[in-house]
């Protein structure tokens, strides 16, 4: 379907954005549905067509290349819905072959979806999800029934693969992010759906969507911060650490004078495109955030960070409104103070996010070696004066493990709950249970 006229009357009729017309009018900021109306008649002029269709691309974030590929997305959904089994979720698609439910020119559909864009195959297996469970995004309020979907596959593929640190960390946030809009769809809920899907099963997918969602800052992988209305030897200071390898992520250690390294206040700062800063805080391994602006300024060599709050919140306090970053000229006590701190400081934010994890490093094991091969990652390790153990990991079985290298940074951990051992690449979000 190539006609943009056609492709757009199918996904309206069908209520794809909208639970119907008014609605959909409505969110495109149309004072009437006229337009929407003469679409689905079809007496729409190709200006205006062309005007909705890049207004619905706008609004609701779908790619152009996208876009066009919908309706059939959605017809393959209703042809499969009653045969759960058609499409798996347990396994990579790479590895999905045709069941014999799925007649041969209905698997060739599939199978193009996946060549044309591997996002309409997830976007596919996420409504499937949905229609296949009765999850309806316009029998709930706000978009509490894609905060479903995406909670369920997450809950369900991170049982699967629990190695896949940043998948479900980033489907935690996608939730958050989500939770006070009211503008549900099946949009929304295949493409999230989607988006969870792809997290488990493509690696590097996480770190792509906060590549192209995130705006890198031009900050060291580790520095102080204070408040810019003051500068004083008794001021709050602000401990930046990198977080992964996007430059668009930091943990962040808040401490107040006369307090120690360990009564510090973690949280993390994640910075979006368009200006947009989400703002993280864990709490009894239990996580909220806002969002807030921010503008970036350099002033005399130093860079000066305006936040601007989205909404009134407890977790504001966490920040002033100007941060800028401490420089050797700022108050001696309070450079000195700083720098005493530094090494502690970056050590106590990894334990702190490990934490939350339910992690602690441990010194009674030590890596042996590392081996990885096209089909296998093998760690080897030992207890202290005991043999060396092996942990095998089959690349089929565990997709994230393609992005760890004999190079890669490791760390060896022992859960909290039930002292099993793991192994920690936290640069690539890697997590490996190295024994029961």
């Amino acid at each position: 379907m190539t006609n943009r006229k056609d492709i757009l009357q199918q996904l309206v009729k069908h209520c794809f954005f909208a639970a119907n017309n008014t609605r959909l009018a409505s969110l495109l900021g149309q004072k009437g549905r006229m337009n929407i109306t003469r679409l689905i008649d079809g007496t729409l002029g190709d200006r205006a067509v062309n005007h909705l269709w890049e207004e619905i691309s706008r609004l609701f974030g779908v790619p152009e290349e996208i876009l066009p590929h919908l309706p059939t997305v959605w017809d393959l959904c209703n042809q499969l819905k009653n045969t759960p089994e058609a499409l798996r979720l347990d396994s990579p698609p790479e590895e999905h072959t045709q069941p014999q439910s799925i007649d041969n020119d209905t698997w060739q559909q599939i199978q193009a979806l996946w060549g044309q864009d591997r996002m309409l195959y997830y976007i596919l297996l996420g409504l499937l999800y949905a229609k296949c469970n009765h999850i309806n995004p316009y029998q709930q309020k706000g978009m509490r029934a894609t905060a479903q979907v995406i909670n369920e596959l997450n809950t369900y593929l991170h049982q699967l693969y629990p190695q896949q640190v940043n998948a479900n960390d980033a489907a935690q946030q996608l939730v958050q992010t989500i939770e006070k809009e009211d503008v549900d769809s099946w949009w929304w809920m295949g493409y999230f759906g989607g988006i969870v899907l792809r997290l488990y099963y493509e690696p590097t997918y996480a770190e792509d969507i906060c590549l192209n969602g995130t705006t890198p800052m031009p900050f060291m992988w580790w520095q102080w911060w204070r408040d810019a209305s003051s500068n004083k030897a008794g001021d709050t200071l602000w401990f930046w650490l990198k977080n992964g390898t996007t430059d668009a992520i930091y943990d962040i250690m808040r401490i107040e004078d006369q307090q120690n390294v360990m009564q510090a206040e973690h949280f993390m700062l994640l910075f979006n495109q368009h200006q947009s800063v989400r703002l993280l805080h864990t709490q009894e391994r239990k996580t909220t955030g806002i969002n807030l602006w921010w503008q970036l300024e350099e002033i005399n060599g130093k860079h000066v960070l305006t936040f601007t709050p989205e909404e009134e919140h407890a977790l504001n306090r966490l920040l002033p409104k100007q941060l800028v970053t401490l420089h050797e000229q700022d108050d001696p006590q309070l450079v000195n103070r700083a720098r005493q701190m530094s090494d502690e400081m970056k050590r106590e934010t990894e334990l702190r996010r490990y934490s939350e994890e339910g992690l602690v490093p441990t010194t009674e094991y030590q890596i042996v070696d590392i081996e990885c091969s096209r089909r296998m990652l093998r760690v080897l390790y030992r207890h202290h004066g005991k043999a060396v153990q092996i942990a095998k990991f089959a690349l089929v079985d565990y997709p994230a493990l393609r992005a760890v290298t004999v190079h890669s940074q490791v760390e060896l951990l022992l859960s909290t709950s039930d002292g099993r051992l793991f192994a920690l690449w936290n640069e690539v979000g890697v997590l490996l249970a190295l024994n029961e």
